[in-house]
């Protein structure tokens, strides 16, 4: 059992695909090789459809401060309660009705005035948990997380036809709770490109053409040892596929790199319909201001990178939901911080 104040990353890892596998008494790597081999061939990947949508879900890992992204500026108690962490009225990017964006929100109020941004303040459930475990995999989930072992957008993708393995991927080096399904599973598609047959190195064509030859037969090994030669012929396949997405130089910074790397997935037309990009660091204790600022500001770097990379047949039907599991206190606590909210 997970102690009700795990911190965020512990809570990250455990609420990723690896862990739940081995909750169901499995162990990681054959699993992983269960679900995902077979699946990656080039005849599994198809061009998204003219009326399907695409879904990047960013999550601020941690318990994003809400008031201080979306500042109340007409509201006395906020400034009395917050001290020196409230956001002056003077510094908020005004967007009308007694409410601004943090100042360093800029790109995010630029898209807002053109009416592209919805914000919706105020949400939770029943019986909220201010534990980071409980209530990432209650969001991630869709539902209590008590036995929970897959998320709301895994399902989904358990409940299509379409076998393409990219339909659902995220960028990292994990899968998170919400793009695990209960028989299916996003791709993880490292930010940093794809070593295993992405390079033009002809020593290294002669590598990849050595190990395809390997997958080629039976490996007299039995089942695992076939399935470990198809994988390896797999992964081949999605880096030579995937090479364009890190054949030009992409921004500087982990959001500004993350995103640029989801619009490019995306642009390849590979029929990703679900991008998954976290950020982590927004449990915001002690000195607030210096982290949430310059969280904020790499947040809103990796949305302009990612509409700068996006072509605008994909960015006219791409949604971004940005989430995190909760807010935090209206009142900042004695360390220049603020806690679970």
């Amino acid at each position: 059992m997970l102690p009700s104040d795990i911190e965020t990353d512990d809570a990250y890892r455990q609420l990723s695909r690896r862990h739940f596998l081995q909750a169901m008494g499995a162990t990681g790597a054959g699993v992983m090789l269960g679900a995902y081999g077979g699946e990656f061939s080039a005849h599994a990947t198809a061009a998204l459809g003219p009326s399907d949508g695409i879904l990047i879900v960013v999550l601020l890992a941690g318990g994003n401060d809400g008031m201080n992204t979306v500042v109340p500026t007409n509201n006395g108690r906020y400034y009395s309660q917050r001290k020196g962490l409230a956001i002056p009225t003077n510094r908020a990017l005004d967007i009308g009705q007694g409410f601004g964006l943090h100042p360093n929100l800029t790109y995010l109020k630029a898209l807002y005035d053109r009416g592209h941004v919805a914000l919706v303040n105020g949400v939770g459930y029943p019986g909220q948990s201010l534990s980071h475990f409980e209530s990432m995999a209650t969001w991630m989930g869709a539902q209590a997380p008590a036995g929970l072992t897959s998320g709301w957008l895994g399902r989904w993708f358990d409940g299509t036809a379409n076998p393409n393995p990219f339909s659902m991927v995220n960028v990292g080096f994990n899968v998170p709770l919400h793009l695990t399904g209960r028989t299916r599973s996003a791709a993880s598609v490292s930010p940093w490109g794809f070593g295993l047959g992405a390079s033009t190195d002809p020593i290294n064509q002669r590598l990849y053409k050595g190990l395809r030859g390997l997958g080629a037969a039976p490996s007299g090994l039995g089942p695992w040892g076939d399935l470990i030669a198809k994988v390896e012929q797999d992964a081949l396949t999605i880096g030579q596929s995937m090479a364009s997405v890190f054949s030009t130089k992409l921004p500087e910074g982990d959001m500004a790199r993350n995103m640029a790397v989801a619009a490019r997935l995306i642009n390849a037309n590979v029929g990703v319909r679900v991008v998954g990009v976290g950020q982590r660091g927004y449990d915001t204790h002690s000195n607030q201001t210096t982290w949430q600022d310059t969280l904020l500001g790499q947040l809103d770097a990796g949305l302009r990178a990612l509409y700068a990379e996006l072509q605008p047949e994909f960015a006219a039907r791409t949604t971004v939901l940005v989430v995190s599991e909760f807010g935090r206190t209206p009142a900042a606590n004695d360390s220049g911080g603020t806690d679970h909210g």
